[in-house]
């Protein structure tokens, strides 16, 4: 008769040589693994996305200004139109700066937060305004 260590042995020598058997019969462990990132060329890009907007004067937002230097800093710039329109393309997602210059204004500096074609107006103050001072005084 068996006893209880017995049985116990007998179950576990089972279970292992069922294992061992189903073991061999399925695909290897590595044609059983999916891969956690996709692996087409584009799974590891940046996602980028496109920055467009308006210089105006702040005198009158009705007044573009037309050639102004905007950039996000430390990427890719570029220059307002005589409509005062820009467009930066493939700026990457993130938070970043978008800052805007033109002689006879103050720099104009502002966060933005990229997750998808933004759209933005940057008013500029000319230094008359900005220091007290009538222009070129």
């Amino acid at each position: 008769m068996v006893g209880p260590p017995e049985v116990r042995a007998a179950v576990v020598a089972f279970a292992l040589a069922a294992a061992i058997a189903a073991a061999a019969c399925e695909e290897p462990a590595a044609a059983r693994m999916v891969p956690a990132i996709p692996t087409s060329p584009a799974a590891g890009a940046t996602k980028t996305f496109a920055v467009r907007g308006v210089v105006v004067d702040a005198a009158s937002s009705a007044n573009p200004v037309s050639g102004a230097r905007v950039q996000i800093v430390g990427s890719v710039h570029t220059f307002s139109d005589d409509r005062g329109a820009f467009s930066l393309a493939n700026v990457a997602a993130g938070r970043a700066f978008l800052e805007v210059t033109k002689t006879g204004y103050q720099p104009a500096e502002q966060m933005i937060s990229i997750d998808t074609d933004l759209g933005v107006t940057v008013t500029l103050i000319p230094l008359s305004t900005a220091s007290g001072a009538p222009a070129g005084h």
